[in-house]
């Protein structure tokens, strides 16, 4: 081995984290998206868990900085995505992916023993898995901003010559509402089901029928949590309607007498559906919206 090749620098902690940061687009281009293009049958949900087992080993055992387990657990939601993406939205493996996400919840807070020389094992000073958005995992740091990110990219009109785009579109939009159903960040994921309702039943003139298919996703996996929401007056988040809506069309935000105006839009299109066909997404998503309010108020 020659002298150059063994008296090299050692990386910078910049360099450290650029190498981690070509490292996880390299997985997501050559392990995640071959596998998610499997569909249905396609395994991340595996890849998902044990990438949280193996950051949280790592964590633990290591003295990395806390960035080089932020680019990671960045890449670990990506995984998230791309398989959902992937996966049909009625399918029950998503709810694999799902289940992943609270499993990692469910470890609670990392900690390390921070030893200097001298110290054993067991020794020196707790230090808690902190980073910019939160704890590990604790918090699900970065989980919102890469769907919520990832959703708007999905949602973008300049996509909408790609092959399978909308099946992805609906299919990440039931992986987002089935994490708001089940608690995961429901105030902030609840987001993406307000934009969806304001697009499709908020504008004037005819409803598009693409967008009525993502209404029907949230209503199915979410509706309850979306009348929560209304009925708790959670306030609007215009992040999720950059690009697609003006912030300022969301107004305040979620509101019982928005919720109720949903529902009355809803009806009318059923109303209007020839000899009411019983598949018809209009009328399955004014039954789902009227079910939802009815469970929480009663029959009056």
């Amino acid at each position: 081995m020659s002298s150059a090749t063994t008296n090299l620098p050692p990386l910078t902690p910049e360099q450290q984290l650029a190498s981690v940061a070509r490292v996880s687009q390299l997985a997501k281009e050559t392990m995640f998206l071959p596998e998610a293009r499997r569909g249905n049958d396609n395994t991340l949900w595996r890849t998902l868990a044990g990438g949280i087992r193996m950051l949280s080993r790592r964590y633990g055992m290591s003295d990395l900085p806390i960035g080089h387990f932020e680019i990671e657990i960045r890449n670990t939601w990506d995984c998230f995505v791309i398989g959902a993406s992937y996966i049909d939205a009625d399918h029950p493996a998503q709810d694999r992916l799902v289940r992943g996400v609270l499993v990692a919840r469910e470890y609670g807070v990392l900690t390390r023993r921070r030893r200097t020389r001298g110290e054993g094992e067991g020794e020196g000073e707790e230090e808690v898995a902190v980073t910019e958005d939160g704890m590990i995992w604790n918090d699900l740091p970065f989980l919102v901003d890469v769907l919520r990110r990832d959703w708007r990219v999905a949602m973008g009109g300049e996509r909408d010559g790609e092959e399978g785009v909308w099946e992805r579109r609906v299919n990440l939009t039931a992986a987002i509402a089935r994490l708001a159903s089940v608690g995961v960040k429901a105030e902030e994921l609840g987001q993406c089901g307000l934009v969806i309702m304001a697009m499709a039943l908020e504008r004037e003139g005819r409803v598009d029928k693409d967008m009525l298919r993502l209404v029907d996703v949230w209503l199915r996996f979410a509706g309850d949590c979306l009348l929560r929401l209304s009925l708790g007056g959670t306030r609007a988040d215009g992040t999720w309607a950059e690009g697609l809506l003006g912030a300022e069309a969301l107004g305040e935000g979620f509101s019982r007498d928005r919720f109720l105006g949903w529902k009355d839009r809803l009806g009318e299109l059923k109303k209007a559906v020839v000899d009411r066909e019983a598949d018809a997404v209009e009328v399955g998503c004014a039954n789902m919206i009227g079910s939802a309010w009815d469970s929480f108020h009663g029959l009056r």
